[in-house]
């Protein structure tokens, strides 16, 4: 009697191994190359410039690469970050607005969640930002 053939499941294994550790950066792969939310183009992640670092964050890698944040320096500039303390990536940019209850997200500044759908599983449906639920209960107001 021959047993069966398991190659195909092995294969796939190897195959999600292989993505695991190029997406931590294995020496051997080197790391995974990250797609740039502005271009959409993929570039090596020594092409994401990196952020200041923030009471939260060690450095946080943009979500857009060197070359358009260049392009879209004085756009950008005029934008706010959400990064993730979980693993120090920036989730969102977005335009100044203001929160209700007089909570602002201003221009050039950057806030924070704990966690965020790339390093939490499963994903989050909601993240608090924290900095919002800090100006919230210093106020006495409820943070939904």
């Amino acid at each position: 009697m021959e047993l069966p053939k398991l190659t195909h499941g092995i294969d796939r294994l190897m195959e999600i191994a292989r993505q695991r550790q190029a997406e931590a950066g294995d020496p051997k792969l080197g790391p995974a190359p990250r797609q740039c939310s502005c271009c959409k183009e993929y570039y090596p992640v020594d092409q994401f410039p990196r952020l200041p670092p923030t009471d939260l964050t060690k450095g946080a890698i943009d979500a857009v690469c060197a070359k358009c944040s260049q392009d879209y320096a004085k756009e950008l500039k005029g934008m706010w970050r959400l990064l993730c303390g979980g693993c120090n990536e920036v989730v969102g940019i977005r335009e100044p607005e203001k929160a209700k209850a007089g909570f602002a997200f201003e221009a050039g500044k950057s806030y924070h969640v704990a966690g965020c759908p790339i390093c939490v599983s499963p994903p989050p449906k909601q993240s608090q930002i924290l900095e919002m639920v800090m100006f919230y209960r210093a106020r006495g107001i409820p943070y939904d």
